[in-house]
């Protein structure tokens, strides 16, 4: 370590030390009066001040204790100016197509920029027998995008096994609840 370095980290450890005797060490400072609101509960009697103590000032009172319960909360559209609500999207399993997209399930094996890895990864998978697809595509910035997704497995068990699979060769995936998802 540079000979800087080492003094100024000894004045920097210094600093703190003494800040922190310093709070250590400090004295304490007394509470001036009870506040209003709880001077009412206190019931033991209250006994003459010394003469030799200074006369205490009277607790502060907030102007806000006496504002707002005062106040009123209006609302700021009529029940006739609000929006009607929106019509409820239809649940997946109404259509066939639907019930039979929500039972698939797909993982995410890799996504690259450079076709040559994307195909690799898709060579890797299919001697894995792990049935994969390749999917072009773009990211958020518009620059194409190469994702290999491993699937349809028909069921949470049968994705499970595949994951840890291919854990266990190495490979990241990230389930995916359908094609269409970009994580």
């Amino acid at each position: 370590m540079p000979p800087g370095r080492l003094i100024l980290f000894v004045l920097l450890a210094g600093l703190l030390g003494y800040g922190i005797w310093t709070l250590q060490h400090r004295p304490s400072e007394e509470v001036e009066g009870v506040p209003a609101a709880l001077s009412s509960l206190d019931e033991a009697p209250q006994q003459a001040p010394a003469a030799n103590t200074p006369a205490k000032k009277p607790a502060e009172r907030f102007e806000f204790y006496d504002i707002l319960p005062n106040q009123r909360v209006l609302p700021s559209r009529t029940p006739d100016a609000r929006s009607a609500p929106r019509p409820q999207a239809k649940t997946p399993a109404t259509t066939p197509e639907a019930s039979e997209q929500s039972s698939t399930r797909w993982l995410q094996v890799g996504a690259f920029r450079n076709g040559t890895q994307a195909n690799e990864r898709l060579a890797e998978l299919k001697s894995l027998n792990i049935p994969a697809q390749r999917q072009s595509g773009f990211d958020a910035q518009g620059k194409p995008l190469e994702r290999i997704v491993a699937g349809p497995f028909d069921s949470a068990r049968h994705l499970a096994d595949a994951r840890a699979r291919l854990a266990t060769e190495g490979l990241d995936a990230i389930p995916l609840s359908s094609l269409g998802d970009s994580q």
